[in-house]
């Protein structure tokens, strides 16, 4: 691999260790190297080396009321970020507290993960105090059930505002928050149409989707997403 890069042995160890700092023209032609030759590093050895597994545990709960259209979008931004930065991830679905807890200790004291992030928290969450006497970084996300309620209301204000619309908020009681799924929603807009009921005009669909995907109907969509991923312009 060094003589295909072009380079000294030591300095296709420090690449793939990070002990210390590489040029990026030098680091391109190390990996450009390692794709050429097939190679994949072997996660243990270089564990037992740097004494990290650059692994993440991502916790989240999973009940029947979890809403993938929601979900995916996050797990798949998560994914991307720390993919760029050389980590792999460890997904735990869990249903209650206690299994949350048993699979960090598990997977934290086996030194299996670097770090967790954990989804679905909320106020007064007990599993934090807890997570914390295992002595790693901990991201968690969240702080209400459904978080981008309170996001919604914020942005909501600061655009009416924008346009000199006076906004009063009115909140139902007594009902939960649901939409349709993507898939839920073409089946839906595609029944309206062969009956001659028009989306929009007649009644509003709203739905969790992507704004692509809205915008790809035969009758745009009204959209909720949780734009979990930053597209560039």
């Amino acid at each position: 691999m060094a003589a295909l890069a072009g380079v000294a042995q030591s300095t296709v160890s420090y690449v793939m260790s990070g002990n210390r700092p590489i040029s990026q023209k030098t680091r391109d032609k190390v990996e450009k190297a390692m794709r050429e030759l097939g190679y994949v590093p072997d996660a243990h050895a270089r564990a037992m080396i740097s004494n990290r597994s650059h692994i993440i545990g991502l916790l989240t709960e999973t009940t029947e009321t979890t809403q993938g259209a929601g979900l995916f979008p996050i797990l798949r931004a998560i994914r991307a970020t720390a993919k760029e930065h050389g980590y792999d991830l460890i997904l735990m679905s869990s249903t209650c507290t206690t299994e949350d807890l048993a699979d960090m200790r598990r997977l934290g004291k086996g030194n299996l993960v670097d770090a967790f992030i954990m989804l679905d928290i909320r106020h007064h969450d007990g599993r934090l105090k807890s997570a914390m006497k295992l002595g790693l970084p901990i991201v968690p996300y969240g702080d209400h059930e459904f978080p981008f309620i309170n996001i919604f209301d914020r942005e909501s204000v600061i655009c009416a505002e924008r346009h000199g619309i006076q906004l009063e908020r009115f909140e139902a009681k007594d009902t939960r928050w649901q939409s349709f799924e993507p898939r839920t929603l073409a089946w839906i807009e595609q029944m309206m149409l062969l009956t001659g009921v028009a989306p929009s005009k007649d009644i509003g669909l709203i739905g969790e989707c992507s704004a692509q995907f809205a915008l790809a109907q035969p009758v745009p969509i009204t959209n909720i997403s949780h734009a979990a991923e930053i597209h560039p312009p």
